[in-house]
């Protein structure tokens, strides 16, 4: 295993902010522990790198597809344990059984967090999604761990989808006060 792919495949074993088990995923494809999250939320603690996290709407639970072959035992001497994988990772791609945290891509779907492999989405085209059957768009496709180039890229749809939804809900709210105004005045 290549020093690349070792530190692709740990960063699939641990969150981003708290190196234990994710839950999460923010909208630029970082993963984080849902309750380190939560507690850094409430703390106000979370760091400046990740402000665009503003509550946890923002970002979406995933469900993973434990892999059956997957065992793991512990190594290490004085309390200091590393797991160590074997017969492939603890995730797999429902679709291709692909273990997460190789060189494959993974992504997971905003509308409903379900986690495959990303050449699946490629290879496979449908509006719905080929897990759960929720419907998607293509914005909708979050990279997990993915490189700049796609970090920038989310984060261009992040901010176009937010400011898509204020303009929204300003018009949203301006209709309400139009119709109560009118409601007063018969």
């Amino acid at each position: 295993m290549g020093d690349k792919e070792g530190r692709s495949s740990r960063r699939f074993r641990r969150s981003h902010s708290s190196k234990v088990v994710y839950i999460c995923s923010c909208e630029l494809g970082y993963l984080f522990n849902r309750i380190a999250l939560i507690q850094a939320l409430l703390d106000k603690s979370l760091p400046p790198t990740f402000s665009y996290i503003r509550k946890m709407k923002d970002v979406v639970d995933l469900h993973f597809t434990a892999n059956p072959d997957y065992t793991s035992k512990y190594v290490g001497d004085s309390g200091d344990y590393w797991q160590q994988d074997i017969l492939g990772g603890k995730y797999i791609c429902p679709i291709t059984k692909e273990a997460i945290g190789g060189k494959t891509k993974f992504c997971y779907l905003r509308t409903c967090g379900c986690v495959q492999a990303l050449s699946v989405l490629k290879e496979i085209p449908s509006d719905k999604c080929l897990v759960c059957d929720k419907p998607f768009t293509e914005d909708d496709v979050i990279v997990i761990n993915g490189n700049e180039k796609e970090r920038e890229e989310l984060r261009r749809r992040m901010e176009l989808r937010r400011s898509k939804e204020k303009k929204t809900k300003k018009h949203h709210h301006s209709t309400e006060k139009k119709e109560k105004l009118e409601k007063k005045d018969p």
